[in-house]
């Protein structure tokens, strides 16, 4: 990292700042600050010192005002680094030795929303500042907070006084670029089988630099390519052979010292897709036998077709730790908890609830599903296969032949199945009957297609009990799967 290592040349610096001053005495307090030391390519350069703005917001009722500013300077990258260590202020993560590498493409690091979007890897030296003391001056005064609230939204694009980013009051982070490498463009070869990296480059002068690239397989967590290679800015194609095709891939480079200057996150590859344009072919009416209510329900009928590969290999992002908070997984159909109610008003919103979140696993599927509850009846029926919106789905049914009213739930079921079957035309929608002799299973499971869900309750008990709704991830959904179709296949029909 030769280039990058000299360091003591000033260069333009662009400083964004926000801060509390005290209108009596003049003291400042460094709420946020980023300066970034910034390369000839990028748009927002600028040749030599120049203010791009100044917003200034009197507090009414306190000695304090806010002041947002964003200047460029001349500035010497290790001089900064120096004069911030030296000041009141714990280096992250020790003395200011070490910066953090951010990727452009990283979702998941909190600092990559409070920080600048840029195409290519970043290294940040973090400063940490007394957060205590800024929260308790904020708190001091009322007006403060709400209005530090509306200048960061204003001017920064986030919400400084938000929980989540209140432990960053205070902090200045020095920021610089690497000087060759601003991002790098995979895509898959066939021919030969590989991966083809396109680095891009800053300054298009033909000199070459040899790096060392390393590819790993994020889903089998293995290295499969570590290599040396020299390439110029002026012919930056690599292209680098594997002896299998490339499932989940990440990328490192290293220059000549050992040090990384770039790591995307993992990448996979599309090689084909399916689509499905949905005709509206009819609208089915419903009528509730008690209340006389009725409901619509348009069926729609499918057009496909496949581009590219049609047995690509899908990657399951259940195989990686779950990080994402109660909502997301619920809204993803990943996982779903119903508590037990407390009346009877209170019951019957928690079983709409369920009923909606089952409806929308089952208009998921594109080609079948299959629901093994050996409580399944006319009832439910009703209120989830009537209400599919695809009649191109395959609708297989498992129940058990311990059903109370056994005879009369058959011949209900039947019904349905016939009124189900004329709506689309043909036999799509089926239900078996287990026997006493094949081992009815305890547990209640819904394929649809691929996925596969557990269900901690009967589709008629869900709302009367607490239980919960959980997509099993692979590969033993797929055992699951197979298990499931065996058992329909061994099965009575109604």
């Amino acid at each position: 990292m030769e280039a990058l290592h000299q360091l003591g040349e000033a260069r333009i610096a662009k400083e964004t700042l926000i801060l509390m001053e005290h209108n009596a005495t003049g003291d400042e307090y460094n709420i946020f600050r980023v300066i970034e030391f910034l390369e000839p390519d990028m748009s927002d350069y600028k040749e030599g010192p120049y203010e791009l703005k100044s917003v200034r917001e009197d507090v009414g009722g306190t000695d304090y005002s806010l002041r947002f500013l964003v200047s460029y300077k001349l500035l010497n990258y290790q001089s900064i680094l120096d004069m911030v260590a030296d000041s009141d202020f714990s280096a992250l993560p020790s003395k200011g030795e070490t910066s953090y590498l951010i990727s452009p493409h990283e979702e998941n690091n909190p600092l990559t929303e409070v920080l600048p979007t840029r195409h290519c890897t970043m290294y940040v030296n973090v400063f940490h500042g007394d957060e205590r003391d800024i929260i308790n001056r904020l708190y001091e005064k009322d007006g403060l907070l709400k209005k530090l609230s509306a200048l960061s939204m204003e001017c920064l694009g986030f919400d400084l006084s938000a929980n989540d980013n209140m432990q960053i009051l205070g902090d200045t982070y020095v920021i610089r670029y690497h000087p060759h490498i601003i991002d790098v463009d995979l895509t898959e070869s066939t021919s030969p089988t590989g991966v083809v990296l396109q680095p891009k480059l800053r300054a298009q002068n033909g000199k070459k630099e040899t790096f060392e690239i390393i590819l790993i397989d994020k889903h089998k967590q293995t290295v499969i390519q570590n290599s040396s290679q020299t390439f110029s800015t002026d012919d930056n194609v690599i292209r680098i052979p594997l002896k299998t095709r490339p499932d989940m891939v990440q990328v490192m480079i290293l220059d000549k010292d050992g040090d990384i200057i770039y790591c995307n996150s993992p990448q996979s590859f599309v090689r084909g897709f399916k689509t499905n344009i949905a005709l509206n072919t009819m609208d089915v009416y419903l009528t509730d036998a008690q209340t006389g209510k009725s409901t619509v329900v348009h069926k729609t009928k499918a057009s496909r077709s496949y581009i590219g590969e049609t047995n690509s290999q899908s990657y399951d992002p259940l195989s990686e730790s779950v990080t994402e908070d109660y909502d997301k997984l619920e809204a993803k159909l990943t996982l779903a908890f119903f508590p037990m109610a407390n009346d009877e008003s209170e019951q019957k919103q928690i079983r709409q609830k369920a009923i909606t979140f089952i409806r929308r696993i089952l208009n998921n599927a594109k080609d079948e599903f299959y629901i093994y509850d050996p409580n399944f009846s006319s009832k439910d029926f009703e209120n989830f296969i009537y209400q599919i919106s695809s009649i191109d789905v395959d609708v297989k049914i498992l129940t058990s032949s311990e059903l109370s009213n056994l005879e009369t739930e058959k011949h209900l079921l039947e019904e349905c199945l016939s009124k189900y079957n004329n709506i689309t035309g043909e036999k799509k929608a089926e239900v078996r009957i287990f026997t006493n002799n094949l081992g009815r299973p305890h547990d209640r499971y819904i394929v649809s297609d691929d996925d596969v869900w557990f269900l901690g309750t009967s589709l008629n008990n869900i709302g009367d009990r607490a239980t919960t709704i959980v997509k099993v991830p692979a590969p033993e959904s797929q055992k699951i799967i197979k298990e499931i179709k065996e058992w329909f296949d061994k099965a009575n029909p109604v």
